[in-house]
């Protein structure tokens, strides 16, 4: 049995944050016959467009036909080309995802 790819998306403005989700996610992962392939960046306030582009870059570095799944750390991003990409690159791969801590378009949101 394949073990299924699970994309992470979110920013690593809080570490603390960031290394409790990884723990429950990881104990997941292992119970459920799951790798996870996390895409992190470290965007500030966004205050030029040119980087807040650069900024959202590392969120179409995966094919994300490839993936079985996403999971976006909603509440770790803030600026609106991160959530912008990520809505139409999961879109476009036709792949389930969750969204967690903010609203995301038509993405189940918790």
């Amino acid at each position: 049995m394949m073990k299924r790819r699970i994309a992470v998306f979110g920013c690593g403005w809080s570490n603390e944050y960031l290394m409790s989700v990884n723990a429950i996610f990881n104990q997941f992962a292992a119970e459920h016959h799951a790798d996870l392939f996390y895409f992190i960046n470290y965007s500030d306030s966004g205050n030029d467009s040119n980087e807040e582009l650069r900024e959202a870059n590392i969120y179409r570095l995966p094919d994300l036909k490839w993936f079985d799944g996403a999971v976006i750390l909603g509440s770790t991003l803030h600026l609106e080309t991160e959530f912008s990409v990520l809505t139409s690159t999961i879109k476009e791969a036709q792949i389930p995802a969750v969204c967690l801590g903010d609203r995301l378009g038509r993405i189940s949101s918790f």
